[in-house]
């Protein structure tokens, strides 16, 4: 039985993509398959997950022409064979139990989704600080309620505490699929639309005061790029 698959979108991160394998691979829950979307990448990244998919049997690649992340999630999620869907950025990193105790949480409470908190790292200390919403232990979620993503998001959104970052989300399967969610491709910024959709149509989940995913702040990435016209139109979208 497969719990958990791990959907990884990758786009010239040759530098940062063999360390978060090796992450995933280190991960306490086993019963887990890794899927790898290459969108189109034009430097070493595709031949590195091809090294490691030697040793590794439940590590899958996909590949396509550059779509951006949306659509590199969405293929994912169409060969997955997990009771749960993890979506992992392929620059950044997460605990070594994460998935474990995101498993065993949506079990007990039989819930769509869990959400949970991050802390950051990397080679622009001058940005980290601007990521400080990323830990909402403090607020005043209370992680023993079961919420609806409807009453979750109406109480926490003028505190500015409802992620919308699918890093932040443990996905149940069977709530994706029923709903038909998923992303919006060939566009920037498509986790905003994703996320308004998952709160929606949530009828339980709940939240984790844990930082269990490590979020790398980097040059080049689509959150620190040029601001130009693709952009915008995602967030008209």
């Amino acid at each position: 039985m497969i719990k958990t698959s791990v959907i990884i979108p990758m786009y010239n991160t040759q530098e940062y993509i063999g360390e978060c394998l090796e992450n995933i691979f280190a991960q306490t829950q086993k019963e887990i398959e890794i899927i790898a979307v290459d969108d189109g990448s034009t430097d070493g990244s595709l031949e590195i997950l091809k090294g490691y998919q030697k040793e590794h049997e439940n590590l899958i690649i996909l590949c396509q022409e550059n779509k951006k992340q949306g659509a590199a999630r969405n293929a994912g999620v169409r060969v997955a064979r997990g009771e749960c869907i993890y979506f992992l950025d392929s620059d950044d990193l997460i605990k070594e139990d994460a998935l474990e105790v995101l498993y065993q949480k949506l079990m007990d409470h039989q819930l769509d989704f869990v959400s949970f908190d991050a802390e950051t790292f990397g080679d622009m200390p001058d940005e980290i600080e601007k990521f400080r919403y990323y830990d909402r232990s403090e607020t005043r979620i209370d992680p023993e309620r079961v919420y609806s993503g409807f009453d979750f998001w109406n109480q926490f959104y003028l505190d500015h505490n409802p992620m919308i970052t699918p890093w932040s989300f443990y996905f149940r399967k069977d709530f994706l699929d029923i709903y038909d969610i998923r992303f919006q491709e060939n566009l920037f910024f498509e986790d905003v639309e994703f996320a308004v959709k998952v709160y929606l149509k949530s009828e339980r989940m709940m939240y984790m005061p844990r930082k269990l995913y490590q979020r790398r702040i980097r040059q080049g990435s689509v959150m620190h790029s040029k601001f130009e016209l693709p952009h915008l139109n995602g967030i008209l979208s």
